[in-house]
């Protein structure tokens, strides 16, 4: 036992001593304070790089870079854009007719719609003729809220939404043309 307390004793002492020991010993040497024979100077110094080139390249006019065996992407612009962006909350029982859309110069369009709310709803795409007499041509009608899309052929100059609701609802519709 006697001698487990002196090992104990010896122990906790040698503890301590590796504790204060970094604590009184003065930091030689650390920080950009340092006078070691490492420390960098403060004059400018001459570096020599020793590369061999890899690429010997001359500049003969308009330098134009390629690379050689990749595929061709041609974007056009204007081929898909976003044409219609129209958000709605609607009361319970209640109904609205979105703007209209121009889409005479668009092939096909895709309507998407987001519903958060109620299930019971119609949202009707319909045709406007030019005596502003609205023809329905689809009742985008999802079974759940969530989103939905559909793409349609157009051949007409321009399109409404009607939106019936059954309940509390906020609905997104966005609409992107294309023309190609």
């Amino acid at each position: 036992m006697y001698k487990f307390k002196n090992s104990l004793i010896a122990f906790a002492g040698l503890a301590a001593l590796a504790v204060v020991t970094p604590l009184l010993m003065p930091l030689i040497g650390l920080g950009s304070n340092a006078t070691g024979l490492n420390a960098p100077t403060s004059q400018t110094q001459n570096v020599n790089v020793v590369n061999t080139p890899t690429v010997s390249a001359q500049q003969n006019g308009t330098w134009n870079v390629g690379i050689n065996g990749t595929p061709t992407v041609n974007v056009s612009p204007n081929e898909t854009v976003l044409a219609y962006d129209q958000t709605r909350t609607l009361g319970a029982l209640d109904f609205a007719i979105l703007p209209p859309l121009d889409v005479s110069g668009f092939k096909d369009i895709r309507v998407v719609a987001t519903v958060n709310g109620s299930v019971d709803y119609d949202l009707l795409l319909r045709v406007v003729n030019p005596q502003k007499q609205p023809v329905v041509i689809d009742n985008i009608n999802q079974a759940h809220p969530g989103s939905g899309t559909k793409t349609y052929n157009i051949i007409c100059q321009t399109v409404d939404f009607y939106l019936a609701i059954g309940g509390a609802t906020t609905v997104h519709i966005q609409v992107y043309g294309r023309s190609n």
